[in-house]
């Protein structure tokens, strides 16, 4: 009897409902993550299931290839379906055996064919060629640690995937990986973003303009909430841990809790950031609100009869001012 292959469509139409299911609910800051959190985690079962059935091989034999996704998957925040899930390919060499290459390529495979559940993007590492803490888009490669620091396994061999974050630590220490350019390039660009929203100052495509309080989102462009407050937040800590990695020892990759929240708390607890409880309360309030109103934004993409098209969403401005203005104020003080 023939496989009929993993339902994608069943899939998708039921986290589609969950998705919609807490957007119309009110923001309830005591079960929002719990919420989320719930929800990122059954798209990643997902995803693994559908991996399983169609690419058994990589479940059943010592293949050496492991698979992790990354981005809001692994950090637990996925806001919408707006945003397939990330696949990272890992091999152990460059120059892959035949039986391995067609792993990967059935692995490519199946994320063409589950579009509405994998990106169509998906990034291949050889830990014999690669740097893990780069991303391929251009000449040189962008130095973006931050992929692979929130990585997370989804199948495949654990071995090669703890290889991967142990070249991680490896490559933080390094001369050639710039994380003053990561820094200058990812960080600063966001609070950047901050700025010039608060400030009004003109760009071709906003991500946010206060005084109508618009939030802007392009499919393939500017994403309002995104790259502003989130990436502010993220980078913030992410550089601040990355300067920890790169010192010997200091670091290891299995301390570093996977969520934004987490890791606020912990970089707090260990004393590698100076925020009073106050700022912290309030961050975290901030990215909480936020996340809120990137779901309901993500509810108007998906469901859009348009999607590629400038999608915006109204909020009242003297509630989104204090949430970037509070952001850019203790993400600053984080870069310290």
């Amino acid at each position: 009897m023939a496989c009929l292959g993993y339902d994608f469509e069943t899939a998708y139409t039921s986290l589609r409902e969950g998705y919609r299911q807490l957007s119309q609910a009110p923001l309830d800051e005591n079960t929002f993550w719990e919420n989320l959190s719930s929800l990122t985690q059954r798209a990643v079962t997902s995803a693994q299931d559908a991996l399983r059935t169609e690419v058994s091989e990589l479940f059943s034999c010592p293949c050496e290839i492991a698979v992790a996704y990354t981005g809001s998957d692994s950090r637990l925040e996925k806001c919408g379906l707006g945003s397939p899930l990330e696949c990272i390919v890992i091999t152990p060499c460059h120059e892959m055996t035949p039986s391995q290459r067609a792993i990967v390529d059935k692995i490519s495979e199946v994320c063409n064919k589950g579009s509405r559940i994998f990106s169509l993007q998906v990034e291949q590492k050889a830990l014999d060629h690669d740097l893990v803490a780069t991303y391929k888009h251009g000449d040189p490669p962008t130095v973006i640690p931050t992929r692979a620091c929130d990585a997370a396994f989804l199948g495949g061999d654990e071995e090669t995937f703890k290889k991967y974050k142990q070249k991680l630590c490896q490559e933080l220490g390094q001369e050639h990986i710039n994380l003053k350019l990561f820094r200058k390039k990812f960080l600063d660009s966001a609070l950047q973003n901050l700025r010039q929203e608060l400030n009004g100052s003109p760009v071709r495509v906003p991500y946010i303009t206060l005084d109508s309080g618009t939030v802007f989102y392009e499919k393939t462009g500017r994403r309002g909430l995104k790259h502003d407050i989130f990436r502010s937040v993220q980078y913030s800590l992410a550089y601040k841990i990355f300067c920890l990695m790169s010192q010997e020892g200091k670091v290891l990759p299995d301390d570093i809790p996977r969520t934004v929240m987490g890791r606020l708390d912990w970089l707090s607890e260990k004393k590698f950031i100076s925020l009073s409880d106050e700022e912290i309360t309030q961050l975290k309030k901030n990215y909480t609100q936020a996340s809120y109103w990137y779901l309901l934004l993500n509810e108007q993409v998906v469901s859009s009869p348009d999607p590629d098209k400038l999608i915006t969403m109204k909020l009242e401005s003297r509630t989104l001012r204090p949430v970037i203005q509070g952001t850019l104020d203790i993400c600053k003080k984080i870069g310290e």
